[in-house]
């Protein structure tokens, strides 16, 4: 389950790509392999503690 904070950073992001007529989650995958490898690290550690916190 996503924590108030967990799902807002999810949010964020998601809304960052809507906001820019990206809606389909495929193409939101393709916008993230071209920014910067600093920028997917954060993303990736993101995405970690979404799943980390999902099995507690």
């Amino acid at each position: 389950m996503l924590t108030g904070e967990l799902r807002s950073q999810v949010d964020a992001i998601w809304n960052a790509f809507w906001t820019c007529g990206i809606s389909n989650p495929m193409a939101v995958i393709e916008q993230i392999t071209y920014l910067p490898s600093d920028e997917v690290s954060a993303l990736v550690n993101l995405l970690q503690d979404i799943r980390a916190r999902a099995a507690a």
